[in-house]
């Protein structure tokens, strides 16, 4: 094969250096491999790569052509399976047991393309070709023979064990760490990194394997390819796998003979997307994290000029639904600052300038927008007494007005369903609309004995009537592990027309990897996309912070919360600090574990981050959060990102509200009333 593909490079680039790599796991037999290369004697440079094809293998952009054979099916790691099976595939594999083989396998298949996209040139294609394929469930009858019954494994293992060679242990050990995907599993797969990689092709077919062979050598070939499989899960040695092959030999014999077997293969074909057509094309966006600006420079630029005062929002082709768009984009991860309306008494001049302070502080991040919550009492959710006083705001949506001219971005406005009919809660929708807000997060009660009001789904359905308006709603990690059915309230609220969710603060990762695979797995079986999830963190220094998290309803593990208060309790300096920063490395650890565990389990995901006090050094932290969260995510996909800056010129925002087509060609005169925002 690398001879053919050599022989098509060179004849279509003639005299240009061809470079051929050869990858496989550390413990290949690199030696006869070397030796076979060197034999070939390839008209190319060779080399050769002794890493799993799960981790990134080359340089980014690299590589002109990216190929796999009969190697995708295998798995990262094997998921639990049955005793007495060696494949998740056999026909009395429990239900629930083949969707977590599923899950992984999708897993597994959308980190290889996103791995393979980032080191694919512009324009290079990868074509992968894999055990599996059809409609249905793939044809494997190694896995599922004719006669029915267990695979030709596990009743050559099972035999080994009725005949003393191995113990029955192993024999309830040994497994395949493969599964078999169907053709729609591996659109599914290849559609999620679409942004990234064009899907040219999925094809499958059923090919006789061994068929003419003897049924010593078709034994062989199956016990060659899974042998180390079985072996190294099993834990029996060389001498008792012999064993087990002279088995296989016998089982193969009966259930084959020299007929062979039917193995179906599926094919898939991608091409690099070119880098500058994913380019973010809205001023103060993130760009999707598989396509983030592979450059390490900053830029520095001028939007163009405002229009008139008196040009309409129309005429200046302003798309005031931005925000919710880039929250519905399962391509792109979202990454949100978290604000808190000041309190009740505070003039519109004041929230003016409490806003632009906090706007000020978060200029240098690269932040799509603002949420601004709706704060509630709350008490009904908890019988113990609150750890802060609740004191009154004003009302979130005359505070979040204030953002867009003061940032250039807009904002998520929380709303509490707190209205007792229809009317009032429309009324209040009138105002909303009025201050110029499209993008809310509704919020039902606080707990089931709240005084009776407007349902949350007749609030969604009001919602959904007024053109210009989207929402997104709140999501609990830890009623899931209560109730077992927080990803089914997921599902509810979407078909109510959310487009996004929130979460409340995450300190246990392990809720939140609960939840993800359990709405990604219910989302796969009602045929449905999943809908962005954004995880929120927030700092804590202070002992008083860190039960106020906790009466919330947040989950801290008890080792987090002893963490964070050794730091707080400590008799060095700055000790309140010292616990911020603590707690900062907690929430990246919790976020680093969830990737790893859930980042590609199909949920889009996206960042926010916010501040449960009033504390400076409080304060102060969620910044350096935010920074180093929005790297740990953006770092997770291995495409080279940079923040970028640009310029807003406020008067026009704050005549427009507008986030994006500032009119044309800026003056010199606009130079003073400039300020400098981030993206990525």
């Amino acid at each position: 094969v690398a001879r053919l593909v050599i022989s098509e490079f060179m004849g279509r680039r003639p005299g240009e250096a061809i470079s051929y790599a050869f990858e496989d796991l550390p413990l290949n037999d690199w030696t006869v491999l070397a030796q076979t290369v060197s034999a070939a004697k390839l008209p190319c440079f060779t080399s050769f790569v002794p890493r799993s094809f799960y981790e990134p293998l080359f340089p980014p952009a690299s590589l002109s052509l990216s190929l796999s054979f009969i190697t995708l099916h295998w798995l990262s790691e094997a998921p639990r399976l049955s005793a007495d099976a060696v494949l998740a595939m056999e026909r009395h594999t429990a239900a629930d047991v083949a969707a977590e083989w599923r899950d992984q396998a999708h897993v597994d298949l959308v980190s290889f393309l996103r791995l393979r996209a980032t080191e694919l040139k512009d324009g290079g294609e990868g074509v992968y070709l894999m055990v599996g394929g059809g409609a249905a469930l793939p044809a494997h009858e190694w896995a599922r023979p004719p006669s029915g019954g267990p695979s030709i494994f596990s009743v050559a293992l099972s035999r080994a064990v009725a005949a003393g060679d191995i113990d029955e242990a192993a024999a309830m050990a040994a497994s395949v760490a493969y599964h078999l995907r169907t053709d729609d599993e591996v659109r599914r797969a290849a559609g999620e990194v679409g942004a990234s990689l064009e899907l040219l092709d999925v094809t499958s077919a059923e090919v006789r394997v061994a068929e003419g062979r003897s049924a010593e050598e078709h034994a062989d070939l199956a016990w060659a390819i899974h042998s180390n499989s079985i072996l190294s899960s099993s834990g029996i040695g060389d001498e008792a796998g012999e064993r087990v092959r002279l088995h296989l030999r016998d089982v193969v014999a009966t259930e084959f003979g020299d007929s062979g077997a039917t193995i179906s293969y599926v094919s898939l074909a991608v091409r690099r997307i070119p880098r500058e057509a994913n380019a973010a094309s809205e001023e103060g966006a993130v760009a999707p994290a598989s396509e983030a600006v592979a450059t390490a420079a900053l830029e520095s630029r001028r939007l163009p000029r405002a229009a008139p005062a008196g040009c309409s929002y129309s005429q200046r082709g302003w798309d005031p639904m931005w925000l919710a768009r880039a929250l519905a984009d399962p391509a792109r991860p979202t990454f949100l600052f978290g604000s808190t309306p000041p309190r009740d008494g505070t003039t519109a001049a004041e929230a003016a300038q409490i806003c632009a302070k906090f706007v000020a502080r978060s200029r240098a991040h690269a932040s799509d927008g603002f949420i601004v919550y709706d704060i509630q009492d709350e008490s009904s959710r908890n019988a113990e007494s609150r750890p802060f006083p609740f004191r009154r705001t004003i009302d979130p949506s005359e505070y979040a007005q204030h953002f867009p001219p003061a940032s250039g971005k807009s904002t998520v406005l929380y709303k509490a369903c707190s209205e007792a009919d229809e009317a009032a809660f429309a009324s209040w929708l009138d105002g909303a609309q009025r201050r110029n807000h499209h993008t809310l997060n509704l919020v039902g009660p606080s707990s089931s004995g709240d005084t009776p009001r407007i349902s949350m789904e007749r609030a969604a359905a009001l919602v959904n009537e007024r053109p210009g308006m989207a929402f997104g709603c709140v999501t609990i990690a830890e009623r899931h592990l209560t109730k077992g059915t927080e990803h089914l309230v997921l599902l509810r609220k979407a078909g109510y027309g959310a487009k996004w969710f929130i979460s409340q603060a995450v300190y246990d990762a392990e809720a939140t990897i609960k939840l993800l695979h359990d709405y990604a797995g219910e989302c796969r079986r009602r045929g449905c996309r999943p809908v962005k999830i954004l995880l929120t963190f927030a700092p804590v220094g202070r002992p008083k912070t860190l039960q106020f998290v906790k009466w919330l309803g947040v989950h801290v593990p008890s080792a987090v919360e002893e963490r964070i208060l050794a730091k707080a309790n400590a008799t060095e300096s700055k000790t309140k600090e010292a616990a911020v920063l603590e707690s900062i490395d907690v929430c990246c650890e919790a976020l680093q574990r969830i990737l790893q565990m859930a980042g590609g389990c199909g949920v889009p995901l996206g960042l926010s981050v916010e501040s449960l006090s009033g504390f400076r050094e409080e304060i102060d932290g969620c910044f350096e959060l935010f920074r180093r969260l929005q790297a740990t995510m953006l770092d997770s996909v291995c495409s080279p990102w940079a923040v970028r800056w640009y310029r807003v010129p406020v008067h026009s925002m704050a005549r427009s509200h507008s986030e994006e087509q500032l009119a044309a060609d800026a003056g010199p005169e606009m130079a003073e009333e400039e300020q400098a925002a981030g993206s990525i």
